[in-house]
């Protein structure tokens, strides 16, 4: 471990101006840098907090980071001589901070002291009244001093304590005006009181509820009138956690919805009608088809996520999505894409169907499918390059994952030199072609086409 380092900062004076020259104020093992403001000391190995020792504040440098080190305690000192606005104790093993660590630091905005060890919050942070950013993820924390958030409550806007150790809904959360963000999941919070987002039911656009093992979202969703962001992975739901209504009062402002691993059946009936939702998450449930009313009132989704599932086949209700982009229905066991199941998609850009014992696409399947660029195919039973493949606009951002397939190389695969054409083959195919290999033969299928399709198969 390093000892202690003393940081002694000059400042030099050219035609009345001071000028802070890094190599005078940084010894190792920091780095400072004028053009960010930052005192980088990060990743040093160091068990403490370096003395920062200056006559002046040191009013050019307002970024410290020290994540990534072995510090476990932070003194009442350890930051005099700084005027700082960001600070980084990230990813220590910091059990205790003295109450008085943050004296003097009354510009800081943005506080991060996650995947760290703490149990409790110094008192100090109440008088942070500019901060804005305050993340605590992964700590030990079972309460929080109501002094602390009646102190940042009205400049507060990102507060996240994802995997910490809360047991009730902390009442002191009614000092937050202006939250933004908030992350409670992975705590052990069952109840939620009715008026548990009052005072932020105007401003809060992103909550995390995952990993907390809900069996019913809490009524007090119905309050957030500008939510955008919902993360509710991993909790326990089922088709039956879902009140009708929840999401009135969010319905023309939540775009992304997360509901991996919640032990839904098929699309909650709260989410359909949600006209504005861009991002839905549902991979890892127990679903088996989709409804066309599952789908057809979300005209602006674009991202649709349903792998993991227990589908047999491409659900027809997705061509009722005209915004839809992304798709994927990866490891569920769909074995064929047949003509109708995607075909005149125009906006679809990437399509993902692996690890799921597929060996047949029809050779017309993406026709329509002007913008498809990105298809991954690999870990299947394809025995061939899908002649569907012709249907696509190529560009140089076309791209064909398809390696761990069996595909038995032979002459019928000089369709492909027709189709490529005027483009250059190493531009299109190389990555893709390389990474599979001939079942038939010790070559990849790169090789074969250039050594066999093209000089031999007439």
């Amino acid at each position: 471990m390093l000892e202690r380092v003393l940081l002694v900062l000059v400042l030099t004076s050219s035609s009345g101006a001071f000028i802070l020259k890094p190599d005078d104020i940084c010894v190792p093992p920091c780095q400072c840098s004028q053009s960010s403001n930052q005192i980088t000391c990060d990743n040093r190995n160091i068990n403490t907090i370096p003395v920062f020792n200056s006559s002046v504040p040191l009013y050019s440098y307002m970024k410290l980071d020290l994540s990534y080190n072995d510090i476990s305690h932070v003194s009442g000192d350890a930051f005099a001589g700084l005027n700082l606005t960001e600070l980084d104790l990230s990813n220590n093993p910091i059990q205790t901070i003295d109450d008085d660590a943050f004296l003097g630091q009354q510009g800081l905005t943005k506080l991060e002291i996650q995947n760290a060890q703490l149990t409790s919050l110094p008192t100090s942070l109440a008088l942070l009244y500019r901060l804005r950013y305050l993340d605590l993820r992964n700590n030990n924390i079972g309460s929080i001093n109501t002094t602390i958030l009646q102190g940042v409550g009205y400049s507060l806007e990102y507060l996240n304590l994802d995997g910490n150790s809360l047991g009730t809904w902390p009442g002191s959360f009614s000092h937050l005006h202006y939250l933004t963000f908030l992350g409670i999941g992975r705590n052990n919070i069952s109840h939620f009181p009715a008026n548990a987002f009052d005072s932020f039911t105007d401003t809060l656009r992103t909550l995390e509820l995952y990993g907390k093992g809900l069996t019913v979202l809490p009524d007090a969703l119905r309050d957030l009138k500008n939510l955008s962001n919902i993360v509710l992975y991993s909790n326990e739901l089922g088709d039956s956690g879902f009140p009708k209504g929840i999401f009135d009062n969010s319905k023309s402002t939540l775009t992304r919805i997360d509901l991996q691993a919640t032990g839904v059946t098929h699309v909650p009936i709260p989410i359909r009608n949600l006209t504005s939702l861009q991002y839905l998450t549902l991979t890892a449930n127990r679903i088996e088809y989709i409804l066309s009313a599952d789908l057809e009132n979300l005209k602006k989704l674009t991202h649709l996520y349903l792998d993991i599932n227990r589908l047999t086949r491409i659900p027809s209700a997705v061509k009722l999505v005209p915004a839809l982009e992304f798709l994927t229905v990866a490891y569920n066991p769909i074995h064929t894409v047949e003509f109708d199941d995607l075909r005149n998609m125009q906006n679809l850009k990437e399509f993902h169907l692996y690890e799921s014992g597929l060996f047949y696409i029809a050779p017309r399947a993406f026709e329509g499918c002007s913008n498809l660029q990105r298809l991954v195919l690999y870990n299947n039973n394809l025995t061939s390059f899908p002649e569907a493949i012709k249907m696509l606009t190529v560009t140089n951002e076309t791209d064909i994952a398809m390696e761990h397939n069996p595909v038995e190389c032979s002459c019928s695969m000089s369709w492909i030199q027709d189709w490529i054409g005027n483009f250059t083959f190493g531009q299109i195919f190389s990555d893709t072609f390389v990474a599979v290999k001939c079942r038939n033969n010790p070559l990849s299928v790169n090789q074969f086409y250039n050594e066999i399709v093209v000089n031999r198969c007439k």
